[in-house]
């Protein structure tokens, strides 16, 4: 059995004109039974290069965190129950009370099943890999809400995750990077200063953020700061070193347990990828 668990993560690197200034690169974290002697021969732990995590600091770990410590009773909640986003979002059909949002829980925007078609700005704009089921204006702006009933389609979407994120930061009422650097990453020697995660507002504001994908945060619809603090989330976006990366790793690894302490409940919300498909 191979003593890694692995994980794709973006590395930074030399940018030609016109390409990503990222790379994906697949990764081996160590697992439970080499915790200690991997960690300290940690090689990727040496390098120097920025990292963008793609899977552990999304929403999810903030939404395990929330039921910990029972700010919400459970994932399969319905969450027009702790946050409607009336006078918040932008159009009342996107209002979590409303239309089919009314089924929506915290768990179908986790797993992509929430009916929310957007993966990213730029191929909703050019309709490229439009599901059938969904109603496309052209505006991922306006696009992004739950198109059909929650549970019967499965489609990975930053767009659903986003509105996770915006969720998450009205129930916790602070930044979503304050939730983890508090409850799991200071115990774990990650400093507060030492990782990024980018903001929603800068992915809609600056076009070309994947140069690649320009327009793609325009999914990223308003509100972008929730009781003075900036929404955080959605697809990813966080820039860390390699070294802190092998210790989110060890965390996954060793089931949220960190030096005999748990941090956080050993869910499929933290040990597992719940992305799906995007048709």
């Amino acid at each position: 059995m191979s003593p890694f668990h692995h994980a794709s993560v973006m590395e930074k690197k030399g940018t030609a004109p016109g390409q990503s200034p990222f790379r994906t690169r697949r990764v081996g974290l160590p697992s439970q039974s080499h915790l200690h002697s991997e960690f300290r021969q940690y090689k990727l732990a040496r390098l120097q290069y920025g990292f963008r995590l793609l899977d552990f600091c999304r929403a999810r770990p903030a939404l395990q965190l929330a039921i910990d410590e029972g700010l919400i009773k459970s994932a399969q909640d319905p969450i027009y129950k702790y946050w409607t986003g009336k006078g918040l979002l932008d159009a009342q059909r996107k209002w979590l009370d409303q239309g089919h949002h009314r089924s929506l829980t915290f768990y179908h925007l986790h797993a992509m099943n929430g009916g929310f078609p957007i993966s990213n700005g730029m191929y909703w704009s050019k309709k490229q890999n439009i599901p059938k089921w969904a109603k496309w204006t052209g505006n991922p702006t306006a696009d992004n809400y739950a198109h059909v009933k929650p549970g019967t389609k499965r489609r990975y979407s930053s767009g659903g995750r986003w509105r996770l994120s915006q969720a998450l930061t009205a129930i916790w009422k602070k930044e979503l990077k304050d939730v983890l650097d508090e409850k799991l990453f200071r115990h774990m020697g990650i400093k507060r200063k030492a990782w990024q995660w980018v903001a929603g507002k800068e992915l809609y504001d600056k076009r070309d953020w994947y140069p690649r994908l320009p327009g793609y945060g325009r999914f990223c619809d308003r509100p972008h700061q929730i009781n003075g603090c900036r929404v955080q989330g959605g697809g990813g976006w966080v820039v860390m070193s390699a070294r802190d990366l092998a210790r989110v790793g060890l965390l996954v690894a060793s089931r949220g347990r960190w030096n005999g302490k748990k941090l956080i409940s050993d869910t499929p919300m933290v040990q597992g990828h719940a992305g799906g498909t995007a048709v």
